[in-house]
């Protein structure tokens, strides 16, 4: 008891010496005492100490280690670190077993290496300086075989028999010696690093949240569309909790679409992520050729489980669509402008689903697997991490509400159209067909009273569409025209308005712009009809400002209307708008008048 009692107050007062030692900065070289192993091996006067050390923190240092084994040993020196947020970092580490010359004391010599970023100043090979602190260099000694039974892992500086260790002291960056390097950089590279080495660098602003589309995109219903890739997290801790939700994801996406026509396929694409091997990952949108919503994931396991959503979505109104995924649960809520309410779908799939945003890559709309669908996609959200709220309102709201007007105003103007090839048909006299009438009803066309059935249209209508009134009341217009549900009649009518158009415009180009807004009724009328090459002259109309007052709004609204009927210079208007400019290049609006003036063949 005595005896044990000593060991115990020599280890306390051992360990007390240690922690004011530390507590008032000064180098401490410090041997544990071990003078019995707890499990009674007897140490038979093993030591190790350190015979030349150094004070502070020297790369390529002749360091020398004196020992004692009475015994086949295993020795080992370190120097551990505290480097950020991270602590007991091993920068250096060496071990070596010693089977001869037991019994004597021994020493070994080693050169003790630093990294370049911990031991010198920045310069142009060393980018990045580390500060270190809490610089530990240690040894220990330890019998071959104690720790057999724990596996050829076990041992080390804690279960050693006896060891030592001294405090480093580490020297601020700045104060730090220069590294000889043996290679000399060229003189643009050393004379950029000297303009830019005193550079304060910041680490850029990080959110979980991305805006994946901030300007309106137009589908064509083909297999086309945006191709986003997203990168790991600069953000530790971010990136952490990203590659904790492999199997356990927490994702919000909040879409905004508009529909013209339900999927003309099976399926057509709305939002979905393609790996690696181009297969389908996690999450997987399409719509239907009924209007409902199809979600599939894939699951931990490799398979691949989808639901489908009874939404039925309206035509020509804006939607939204939020989805959480949280584990295996997903829950989708649509929301439409035309509607106060919220439908809430809600499924759950009970298996860990598979989930790695930056493996392969996201689509918006269609690709070369599907279609996308045909209309236009609002702003898109998508939290990488959880959401329980999203704020996605429609943006630009202006431009997007006028997009719904202009194409709620082309469905009246067909239906329009329509009706009047309609009555026009059942006014045609019955005389060009060939009929025998009987002589009673002969007296009562030339006799009887005369009666003059009402329009289908009101008078407000016809002062409305009147400039498409003088073209349908020529005969020889609406030739070969009978029914507009045939969507080549309607492009064949549409593209006669547009020629009729652009032959008004050649014909009064000597008097300069001003007869051009005369001719905007006419290509609003031929645009409605599809023909995408009246959408994009709208557009340049509006936003150059040809005749008429520049309007940037109206000029978004058709170059869209034209993009989504496939025309090429609106797509190509709209890449050049998602790149982030505002305008068109100045160089490009001059020429764009004068294109439609002299090559009518190739606008149509």
């Amino acid at each position: 008891m005595k005896v044990t009692g000593s060991l115990r107050f020599a280890t306390g007062v051992a360990f007390a010496v240690v922690i004011v030692s530390l507590a008032q900065g000064r180098n401490t070289s410090h041997t544990t005492p071990t003078a019995k192993h707890p499990a009674g091996e007897a140490t038979e006067g093993d030591f190790i100490r350190f015979d030349h050390a150094p004070d502070a923190v020297i790369d390529r240092y002749n360091l020398s280690v004196q020992y004692l084994c009475s015994r086949p040993c295993l020795l080992g020196v370190e120097v551990v670190a505290s480097v950020g947020r991270r602590s007991g970092v091993v920068i250096f580490r060496r071990r070596w077993t010693q089977r001869e010359w037991l019994g004597m004391p021994t020493t070994h010599p080693l050169l003790l290496r630093f990294p370049d970023a911990l031991a010198y100043r920045r310069d142009f090979f060393i980018r990045r300086s580390v500060d270190a602190y809490d610089v530990m260099l240690r040894a220990w000694l330890d019998h071959l075989g104690r720790h057999s039974e724990a596996g050829p892992r076990a041992g080390g500086y804690h279960q050693a028999l006896t060891r030592v260790f001294k405090v480093l002291q580490s020297m601020p960056p700045t104060l730090r010696p220069l590294k000889q390097h043996g290679a000399c950089p060229s003189w643009g590279a050393e004379l950029t690093w000297q303009v830019t080495r005193d550079r304060a660098r910041q680490c850029p602003l990080e959110s979980d949240t991305v805006e994946l589309l901030k300007f309106p995109l137009a589908s064509t219903g083909e297999k086309f569309g945006v191709i986003c890739r997203l990168n790991p997290f600069l953000n530790r801790e971010l990136e952490r909790a990203r590659l904790r939700a492999a199997t356990d994801p927490r994702v919000t996406l909040s879409v905004w679409i508009y529909l013209l026509n339900w999927c003309g396929s099976k399926l057509c694409g709305i939002f979905h992520h393609v790996d690696p091997d181009n297969t389908f990952s996690t999450p997987v949108i399409t719509l239907t050729n009924t209007g409902d919503i199809v979600f599939q994931v894939r699951l931990a396991s490799g398979g691949d489980r989808a639901f489908r959503c009874h939404t039925a979505l309206a035509l020509r109104t804006w939607h939204r669509l939020q989805f959480f995924m949280e584990g295996s649960k997903v829950t989708l809520q649509v929301k439409s402008l035309e509607e106060e309410d919220t439908k809430t779908h809600t499924y759950d799939f009970h298996n860990d689903v598979h989930y790695n945003d930056t493996a392969g890559y996201f689509v918006i709309g269609g690709d070369k697997f599907m279609p996308g669908i045909e209309g236009y996609f609002g702003p898109i959200k998508y939290h990488r991490l959880r959401a329980e709220e999203v704020i996605s309102h429609l943006s630009p709201e202006k431009t997007l509400q006028q997009l719904d007007k202009t194409h709620r105003m082309c469905e009246e103007t067909k239906e329009f159209i329509t009706a009047f090839l309609q009555a026009l048909k059942e006014s045609e006299d019955i005389t060009k067909t060939n009929a025998c009438r009987s002589l009673l009803w002969d007296w009562r066309k030339r006799f009887g009273r005369q009666t003059c059935s009402a329009l289908p249209w009101s008078r407000r209508v016809q002062r409305l569409y009147h400039p498409l009134l003088e073209l349908l009341a020529e005969q020889n217009f609406i030739s070969g025209i009978h029914d507009f549900r045939d969507s080549n009649a309607t492009l064949r009518f549409g593209r006669r308005v547009f020629l009729l158009a652009l032959q008004r415009l050649a014909s009064r180009g000597s008097r300069g712009p001003e007869p051009v807004s005369s001719l905007i009724p006419l290509l609003q009328v031929s645009s409605c009809l599809g023909h995408p090459r009246a959408s994009f002259l709208l557009a340049i109309i509006h936003l150059v400002g040809l005749g008429v007052p520049a309007d940037t709004l109206q000029g978004h609204v058709y170059s869209l209307a034209g993009a989504q009927a496939d025309d090429r210079l609106a797509l190509m208007h709209l890449g050049y708008k998602h790149t982030g400019h505002r305008r068109l290049p100045p160089r490009l609006r001059p020429g764009l008048l004068l294109l439609c003036q002299r090559r009518q063949t190739d606008l149509c």
